[in-house]
């Protein structure tokens, strides 16, 4: 009977992706030690025992001892991994702030649009000023004080420290078309941790996402960034959104920045495996020279966020400082594993749970200003050595 139960895999396997309901009956399915065996891998459950009979070639009944089985849709439903994200990390934490940010508005654009107001990206600091962006949005970007950092990220690392930050330029607080000089100069990492502050206060699970943007629209170009995927209820579906700057794509593109279309942004994993298997034909642009390297940062940034601890981009695990090139082929087929894991995180997530639980070398940190102790005490300074 094992084609049967190999049908019967199948279709649970298809339930479970689709949030459906699925029942199996022994006689249908197998014999009782096949279908008991697929009922404790598949971890169903029993809901109805019966005997039924049947008739043999000269009459005779033949009782059945039949089982019911039922994958039930809560079970594998979304919206129940998505309780995980309603919790916050001593990122997303919100404190004291917390009413503040639940009486800001409900409505997810509005919210996006209120994110974007606050914050000015570095990079406008270090280009040629766009005439455009300055009447309509910014002010003038000479205006911006020159004792200020011109790229604040190191400053802005928790949303509590963003939201303490923007009382501190304006003490209004939460205010629309902001001039250069009362926002808060950060990067889209620092964007997402504040839109996800304000969406888990006001009960909207949502998590960040660290991965590659398409900007211009056209596929040809990806650039390193994070966005937030938020979870819509009435649509029972994530939904991917990015507060870092206007992009005004529903004027230029046909579509809202707060509900991207998914060929827009590549996640670390499918980059991780594209180039791993030569199957990537996009151009990354990424700041690192050894784009493995790179994209191995965002893929390791992008796991830690999905398990609710958003950290910031110098962030890394000791064991790469040396660079990727020291790192052996079975380390890089861990890598690998975890990247085939990341690409579906709800369907996977006991595994990535107990990947985020015992690999330790992927959870001691350093960044980049920790170095000098370790180079000055070696051993003692590690997780080892304490």
């Amino acid at each position: 009977m094992a084609q049967p139960i190999k049908n019967f895999k199948s279709i649970y396997r298809r339930a479970k992706k689709e949030g459906l309901r699925l029942k199996a009956h022994v006689g249908e399915w197998g014999s009782a030690e096949d279908v008991r065996r697929a009922v404790e891998e598949l971890e169903l459950h029993e809901v109805q025992h019966g005997i039924s009979a049947i008739h043999d070639e000269n009459g005779n009944p033949i009782l059945i001892s039949t089982f019911l089985y039922e994958l039930d849709k809560a079970q594998f439903n979304p919206s129940n991994n998505i309780k995980r994200y309603l919790k916050t990390s001593i990122y997303t934490y919100a404190g004291a702030y917390r009413e503040l940010l639940i009486s800001l508005p409900d409505d997810i654009a509005a919210i996006g649009k209120l994110v974007c107001d606050q914050i000015t990206h570095p990079p406008m600091y270090f280009t040629e000023p766009s005439a455009y962006l300055e009447d309509t949005y910014y002010g003038k970007f000479a205006s911006y004080p020159s004792h200020r950092f011109k790229n604040e990220d190191e400053l802005y690392i928790t949303a509590v420290s963003m939201i303490a930050g923007i009382f501190y330029l304006d003490e209004e607080g939460f205010g629309e078309n902001k001039d250069v000089t009362k926002r808060l100069t950060v990067s889209c990492r620092q964007a997402s941790i504040l839109f996800s502050a304000i969406l888990k206060a006001k009960g909207i699970p949502c998590r960040s996402r660290a991965g590659f943007m398409d900007f211009d629209n056209d596929g040809d170009s990806y650039v390193e960034h994070w966005v937030i995927e938020y979870w819509d209820f009435g649509e029972n579906r994530w939904v991917l959104a990015d507060v870092d700057g206007y992009y005004e794509y529903e004027e230029r593109f046909g579509y809202s920045q707060f509900d991207l279309p998914r060929h827009k942004f590549i996640i670390a994993s499918e980059a991780w495996l594209g180039l791993r298997r030569h199957t990537l034909h996009k151009n990354l642009d990424i700041y690192p020279t050894n784009l493995l390297e790179g994209v191995c940062e965002y893929l390791l940034m992008d796991f830690q966020a999905l398990m609710n601890n958003e950290i910031f981009y110098s962030y890394q695990p000791m064991y790469l400082r040396s660079g990727i090139q020291a790192l052996s082929e079975n380390e890089l087929c861990e890598l690998d594993y975890l990247a085939e894991l990341l690409e579906d995180p709800d369907g996977n997530i006991e595994r990535i749970e107990h990947i985020w639980n015992t690999k330790d070398e992927w959870f001691v940190l350093m960044n980049n200003t920790q170095y000098i102790y370790q180079d000055a005490f070696g051993e003692s300074c590690t997780s080892e050595g304490k």
